[in-house]
C-alpha cells in the first residue's frame, strides 16, 4: 500500500530537513521517508509546492532586511544592469519611498539568461548577503531555479537624485547619536542590521540609500570623491545640496555636519 506525502521541503541548497522525518532513500519522483514521531513507515511521493509569487517590493520591505529572508519567491522585473556575477531587476515603484523597486538577481542563470532591457521571471531564494560582518546588508536573490524571459527591448525611467529624491545631510543613521553626533562611541553601524529598524529616508543618510538599494538612478554633474575600490567602484556626489566641500571638491565629514 502507498500513500501520498506532501512537504514543505527545505530550499534548494539547505543542509536540513524537517526534525520529524527522516530520508532514507530518494529519486527524482520518488522518496522514502520515516515518520520518527510516529514510528511508521510512509511510502510515495513528496511534492514540493511552488514558490510564492511576490512582487520585488514585498521583497524589500521597509526595513534594512527583507521581511521574505529565507523564503524561495518568484519575482519579475525589467533587467537594468547586469555584471559578470548577476543582473539587478526593477518592478513597479511604491508610492512608500522607503520601499525599493529594485532587486539584486544572483548566479549564473542570470548572467546567462537576463539582459538588459528584458523583462524576466525569476524564481530563487531571499537572502541578506555581506562580505564581513562590517558591511551592511545587500538583498539578493540567490539559488536561481528559473530565469524565464517575458520580453525585451523595455525601458525603465530612472530617478533622478537632486530632483525626485534628495539625500538627507545630517546624521547618517538613527543610531548615531549622542553630543558629538556621527562621532558618539560606540559608533556601530551593524546596529541598523541587529535591530532592523524602519527606514526614515527623509532624517538619515543610510535610510535614504538603503530605500534606493538595488533601484536605477540618474546622477546629474557627478564629482568623484574617491578613488576605485577593488571592484572598480568609486564613490560621486551629484548636483544637490551638500555639506563639507573641501577645496579639492571631496566631502570632508565634521562632527556637527
Amino acid at each position: 500500500m502507498s500513500a501520498s506525502l506532501e512537504l514543505h521541503l527545505p530550499p534548494p541548497g539547505a543542509s536540513e530537513w524537517p526534525e520529524h522525518l527522516e530520508v532514507l532513500s530518494r529519486s527524482m519522483k520518488n522518496y522514502v521517508v520515516l515518520g520518527v514521531a510516529h514510528a511508521f513507515l510512509l511510502m510515495g511521493s513528496v511534492s514540493a509546492l511552488s514558490p510564492k509569487k511576490v512582487e520585488i517590493t514585498e521583497v524589500q520591505g521597509h526595513s534594512f532586511q527583507s521581511p521574505l529572508a529565507g523564503q524561495v519567491v518568484e519575482v519579475s522585473g525589467i533587467v537594468t544592469a547586469k555584471d559578470r556575477y548577476g543582473a539587478w531587476i526593477q518592478g513597479d515603484r511604491s508610492d512608500d519611498i522607503r520601499i525599493s523597486s529594485g532587486l539584486r538577481i544572483y548566479g549564473s542563470l542570470a548572467v546567462k539568461l537576463a539582459n538588459v532591457g528584458s523583462h524576466v521571471s525569476v524564481t530563487g531564494r531571499v537572502t541578506e548577503y555581506r562580505h564581513d560582518s562590517n558591511d551592511l546588508y545587500l538583498t539578493e536573490l540567490d539559488q536561481l531555479s528559473a530565469v524565464e524571459v517575458l520580453s525585451t527591448n523595455n525601458v525603465v525611467e530612472p530617478l533622478v537624485l537632486g530632483v525626485d529624491r534628495i539625500p538627507p545631510r545630517s546624521q547618517l543613521s538613527s543610531f548615531d547619536v549622542g553630543p558629538d553626533g556621527w562621532l558618539s562611541l560606540p559608533n556601530n553601524v551593524t546596529m541598523l542590521e541587529s535591530v532592523n529598524p524602519t527606514l526614515r529616508p527623509e532624517e538619515f543618510g543610510l535610510d535614504f540609500w538603503e530605500s534606493l538599494e538595488g533601484e536605477l538612478v540618474t546622477v546629474p554633474l557627478p564629482t568623484a570623491a574617491n578613488f576605485p575600490d577593488r571592484f572598480g567602484s568609486i564613490w560621486v556626489y551629484g548636483d544637490w545640496p551638500v555639506v563639507g566641500q573641501n577645496e579639492r571638491g571631496g566631502l570632508t565629514i565634521l562632527a556637527d555636519s
